[in-house]
């Protein structure tokens, strides 16, 4: 485990009544999937291709690609401005670009196609995490705050329980559901209202120094930096973590 002030260790540990985790990066394994997501893009574009022939629109694929990265722009606009992204405007985007109107139930159907085409597969829980989370439940109270793109809460509660998991949070905050995304404070004390504890008896885990890092310490919680060496460079000198971590499994030598 990367070295840590021991004073602070000793001081979170003296504080804390809860834990909250961020989601992609720290609890799920989000490199495999960045690996099945080439394969559920294209299954989104054949989908969305297909459904307007229907219609009869013929999109080719230059054109689909196009559009579904004009649809991926629009979620960075959202993200950096701290505001949700959801299938719904993903799909209004693709729309839009490729200048087509489709019936309201027929956006609906696009629109759940997107959301729940990850659950072709069962994402993963990353090394150790489903142990720590399980022992970690014990003894603090366990929540969850995590951006969304295409894939809404809803479908990511769903996986958390296939993993065993689930039942460990007593709050889940997704972003597609509040309307805004990390590091907005709204979030962090959305979450610490529902857990019942205060800023100083909260410590937020996660990967990103500039969501979960910078939000954390805005709202006056510990911060712990799951440290990943394809996303060190992702926020400020300001984005001090007061733990260094290298996976959620290095919390049970600290907490517990």
């Amino acid at each position: 485990m990367i070295p840590n002030n021991p004073e602070i260790i000793n001081e979170i540990k003296k504080n804390i009544k809860a834990i909250t985790f961020d989601l992609w990066g720290t609890l799920i394994n989000d490199v495999p999937v960045r690996d099945r997501a080439i394969k559920f893009k294209q299954m989104r574009k054949d989908f969305f291709v297909e459904t307007l022939a229907e219609f009869g629109h013929e999109i080719d694929q230059p054109t689909v690609d196009a559009a579904y990265q004009h649809a991926s722009e629009v979620f960075d606009i959202n993200w950096k401005q701290q505001r949700a992204f959801d299938a719904t405007l993903g799909i209004d985007a693709m729309l839009d670009f490729v200048k087509v109107d489709v019936p309201e139930e027929t956006k609906e159907k696009l629109v759940l196609f997107f959301e729940e085409v990850i659950n072709e597969t069962l994402i993963r829980i990353v090394e150790g995490g489903k142990e720590v989370v399980l022992e970690l439940h014990k003894k603090y109270k366990i929540g969850l705050i995590s951006d969304t793109s295409w894939t809404p809460g809803r479908v990511l509660e769903q996986h958390l329980h296939r993993h065993g998991i689930g039942q460990c949070f007593d709050s889940l905050i997704f972003s597609d559901q509040h309307g805004q995304t990390k590091p907005a404070p709204a979030l962090f004390e959305k979450a610490m209202s529902e857990l019942g504890v205060t800023p100083e008896e909260t410590l937020h885990v996660g990967d990103l120094k500039f969501t979960d890092i910078r939000g954390a310490n805005q709202v006056g919680c510990y911060s712990a930096w799951v440290h990943r060496p394809d996303y060190l460079e992702n926020g400020t000198s300001e984005d001090m973590p007061h733990l260094t971590i290298d996976s959620v499994a290095d919390l049970r030598e600290v907490l517990l």
